[in-house]
Order: C-alpha cells, then sequence, then structure tokens
C-alpha cells in the first residue's frame, strides 16, 4: 500500500464506497419489506387466522349500548304454535343405537308427539 499512489488510493475508496452504498439500498430496501409483512395479519391480508401473532390481539370497536343481549322487555314474541291434526306425519327412525351402535331393525318403536320445545307443526315418532 506505501507504493500506491494517491489518485489510485482515492479511486480504490470511491470503488468501496460505491459497493457499500449498494449493499446499504439493499439492505434498507430489505428491511422495508419485511416490516410490511410484519403489520399484515388475516385482518389486512390473504393470511388465515392461524398466523396471527399472539400479542397482537384486535378489540372489538363497537360500544355497548347499554341494553341487555336477547331480547328486549316489552317485545312479545312469537312461535310457531303445535297444532291437533298435523298434515303429516315424519318418521325419525334410528338405524343404529347412539351408544352401543347396535342395528335397531327391527326394534318395535312408539309413536308420540314433538316435545314442546322443538316448536315444530308436525308430530315426531320416537326411535326406541
Amino acid at each position: 500500500m506505501k507504493d500506491m499512489k494517491a489518485e489510485e488510493r482515492i479511486a480504490q475508496l470511491e470503488a468501496e464506497v460505491a459497493t457499500l452504498r449498494e449493499q446499504l439500498a439493499q439492505a434498507l430496501a430489505r428491511i422495508h419489506e419485511l416490516e410490511g409483512q410484519q403489520s399484515k395479519d388475516s385482518h389486512n391480508s390473504h393470511q388465515p387466522p392461524s398466523r396471527n401473532q399472539p400479542w397482537r390481539k384486535r378489540y372489538n370497536q363497537r360500544k355497548a349500548s347499554g341494553k341487555p343481549s336477547g331480547g328486549q322487555v316489552g317485545h312479545t314474541g312469537h312461535s310457531l304454535a303445535m297444532v291437533e291434526s298435523p298434515e303429516r306425519v315424519l318418521t325419525h327412525r334410528p338405524t343404529r343405537c347412539g351408544g352401543c351402535q347396535q342395528s335397531l331393525e327391527g326394534v318395535p318403536g312408539a309413536v308420540g308427539r314433538a316435545p314442546p320445545s322443538a316448536g315444530s307443526a308436525i308430530a315426531a315418532v320416537s326411535g326406541v
């Protein structure tokens, strides 16, 4: 290096600076790309919710109305009433026992009405 002239040394340093600037530009572009990926989650990209970061929770922005959930006081509900003689009767009979999986072919069943909670105008048939 002692034999190197000043002009050669300056040219060498300028080439090194140009190389370092190019590497810096590439590194900054990569940093910008990675920061953009980090800010994306299932709400603002095509990623599934399972890819969301656990520390980035989204919060519901709805304000509470102060009313209780469900039916409001004073509102009369409407439900389907049972009828004495239904238009049709559907037979709902299981083919296997839900507990032991044994076949129920040939086992007699009993005909009855659907429980009032079902809210159906169709009579039901009990399987067992």
